[in-house]
C-alpha cells in the first residue's frame, strides 16, 4: 500500500454472513427467526398461518403470506439491506435481515421456496457456498427455478438442513415460541410438529398502570406502562417489562433494577 493512498472502510462478507449466524445458536432462536419472519409477512387482514415441521435431519418453516418476488429474494440476501416492507410503511420486527444467515448458526444448507402472484421462485444456499467465497467478495445463490409459473398460493417455505447439533428438544422450541408469540398482538396461528402454540400469561396479583406526563405525551403520545406483578419468581426468558409499539415488540428491560 502506497503511503498516500486513501484508506477505506471494508468487509469480508463470508465472514460477516457466518459472524451474523453465530447468534443463531440454539434450535428455539433460529426457529423462531423464521417463524417471526413469516409473521411480518402476513397479508392485511388475513390469520397468518406458520407450520413448522421439526426433525433430527431437517426444520421446515411454512406460510400462508405474502411471499417474494424475485426483486425481493434479492434483497433479502443483501447483507444488512433495508426492510422493504418497512419502508413501504408496514409494521414489521424484522430490520437489517439477520435471517439469511440464521440457518447457518446450526445447519449446512438453506433453501426457500416462495411463491407470489402465480410465480415462483426456489433458491439454495450452503455453507461451502459461503466458505468457498475466501477472497471476501459476494457469493452466489443457487436458482432451482426462476419466474416458475405456477397456481400455487401466496407463501414461503423455508428448509434447513444438515444440522452439525443431535436430535433437537422440541419442547424447548415450542416454549420458546410460544413466550415470543404473546408480544404479537396480530391474529396468528403457529404449529409446531402439530402442537398449536398458545401463551399461558404468568398468573400475577397486582397489576399498576401509569400514563405519561403531559409535556411527554407531546413527544411520545398517549403511550401506556403495565406493571403485572407476580406472586412468585418468574425465570429470566418472562420476567422484565415488555416494550412494544403498534403491536411489534422492540426489547424487554429491568431498567437496571435486577
Amino acid at each position: 500500500m502506497k503511503d498516500n493512498q486513501s484508506i477505506e472502510v471494508t468487509s469480508h462478507i463470508s465472514r460477516d454472513f457466518l459472524q451474523n449466524a453465530a447468534y443463531f445458536n440454539t434450535m428455539p432462536k433460529l426457529v423462531w427467526e423464521y417463524v417471526a419472519n413469516s409473521l411480518d409477512a402476513a397479508k392485511e387482514n388475513e390469520t397468518v398461518v406458520v407450520m413448522v415441521d421439526l426433525t433430527s435431519n431437517y426444520v421446515t418453516i411454512s406460510d400462508n403470506g405474502i411471499g417474494m418476488s424475485r426483486n425481493d429474494l434479492n434483497n433479502f440476501f443483501k447483507m444488512h439491506g433495508e426492510n422493504i416492507r418497512r419502508k413501504r410503511g408496514k409494521r414489521v420486527r424484522g430490520r437489517f435481515g439477520t435471517g439469511k444467515s440464521a440457518a447457518f448458526g446450526l445447519a449446512d444448507t438453506l433453501l426457500i421456496d416462495t411463491t407470489q402472484v402465480g410465480l415462483r421462485n426456489v433458491v439454495e444456499l450452503t455453507r461451502n457456498d459461503i466458505k468457498q467465497a475466501e477472497n471476501g467478495k459476494p457469493f452466489p445463490v443457487k436458482d432451482i427455478a426462476v419466474n416458475q409459473p405456477t397456481d400455487g398460493e401466496d407463501g414461503t417455505k423455508v428448509e434447513i438442513r444438515d444440522f452439525n447439533i443431535r436430535r433437537p428438544n422440541v419442547d424447548q422450541v415450542v416454549t420458546y415460541v410460544e413466550r415470543h408469540l404473546s408480544r404479537y398482538k396480530q391474529r396468528a396461528l403457529v404449529s409446531i410438529n402439530g402442537h398449536e402454540c398458545r401463551f399461558q400469561e404468568p398468573l400475577s396479583n397486582l397489576e399498576i398502570k401509569r400514563v405519561p406526563p403531559p409535556d411527554v405525551v407531546k413527544h411520545v403520545g398517549n403511550v401506556k406502562l403495565i406493571i403485572k406483578v407476580s406472586p412468585s419468581p418468574l425465570n429470566e426468558e418472562i420476567k422484565g417489562i415488555d416494550i412494544l409499539s403498534h403491536g411489534i415488540w422492540h426489547g424487554t428491560t429491568l431498567a437496571g433494577i435486577e
